[in-house]
This record gives structure tokens, sequence and C-alpha cells, in this order.
């Protein structure tokens, strides 16, 4: 997303002599990188705000990131439609969360179903960069572990705040949609 950007960088870190030209391409990616995540902050803090609720929008990403990261799901074709969709996906959890009064009953269908489908369902591979068994194992485990863990803390914050605290269960919701949605891609591109 920020390819021109990151060359720019990285030449000018070459021509001062700072760092190595065989060192160029890991220092491009890194600066790509970097620069799109700090879009993505920003942008999510800026949706956020609009909801009155950055706090939450930012919390949401802390609580999603790392079980998306092992579990995998949905990647849209390019970076441009990925970032759109990552914003339009944080507005729509934040809607819910301050719009639909879920109850404590309600967060836990919504953590109950989130679990299961991240539970069966990941890792999903991205037809770009297939998993191989060892890889699958791995993935699957981390994946699990994350997702026991966000279910325990939610279980011990629910019980100090009376379970009115949906964060949790919707980043484990939202990345249970988004493994379904990666399962359905990966099977119409294998027709």
């Amino acid at each position: 997303m920020f390819e021109k950007t990151a060359d720019k960088l990285t030449r000018g870190l070459c021509g001062r002599g700072v760092i190595a030209e065989s060192e160029a391409a890991l220092y491009r990616y890194g600066f790509d990188m970097a620069l799109t995540m700090l879009l993505n902050i920003i942008s999510t803090a800026a949706v956020g705000l609009i909801f009155g609720m950055v706090f939450e929008s930012i919390a949401f990403l802390v609580c999603y990131i790392p079980l998306r990261s092992y579990a995998g799901g949905y990647h849209s074709e390019t970076p441009l439609r990925c970032y759109f969709l990552s914003l339009a996906m944080i507005a729509a959890v934040l809607a819910a969360l301050k719009l639909l009064p879920f109850g404590a009953a309600g967060y836990a269908v919504i953590m109950a179903a989130g679990a299961a489908l991240c539970a069966l369902l990941s890792p999903v591979e991205d037809h770009n960069k297939p998993l191989d068994e060892a890889e699958v194992r791995v993935y699957r485990r981390r994946a699990l572990t994350i997702l026991a863990a966000e279910v325990c803390i939610w279980a011990v914050t629910g019980l100090l705040l009376r379970f009115k605290c949906g964060l949790i269960p919707m980043s484990v919701f939202t990345e249970g949609l988004m493994l379904a949605a990666g399962r359905i891609k990966n099977a119409r591109l294998k027709k």
C-alpha cells in the first residue's frame, strides 16, 4: 500500500550508507508494513472517534489481531479492499456494541458461537500462501491457545463487570465469521 514511500525511505538510507544494499528489500518491506499498520491504527481510532468509542476501537484490535494472525480467514484481493473492509468491520462492531443491548446472555451466545467457529475452522489459509501440514498444526495450536486465553480473560473480567463488556465476544465472533468467509472463498477458488 505504501510501496513508493517505503522505496523512497529505503533508497535514502542506502544512499547515506545507513543500510547495506543487500538489506534493502527487507527494509522496504518493513517500512511498508509499519506505514500500513500506522494508517490502520489511526483509521481505527478515527472510526472510534466517530462512534465516541476510541478506547473500544483500539481494544477490539488488541483482541482481534492476535487471533486473526494465527487463525487466518478471509483475505481481500487488494490491500485497498482489505483496508476498507477492515474499516467497515470496525464500524459494524462498534455500531453493534453501541446500539444493540446484548446483555450477559447475548454476549455469552456471541462468544459461544464465535469460539465454536474458531475452534472448528481454524486455521484458514489464503490461496496466495497455502500452509503445509506442519504449519496447519502450529497455527491451529496457537490459534486455539489464543482463543482459550481470550475466553478465560472474558470470563474473569465478565464476572467483575457483570458481563457488560462485549469487546472480546465481538472480536471472537468477528474472527469466526472471517474464518467461515475464508473457507467459502477457498472452496469457490478450488472449483
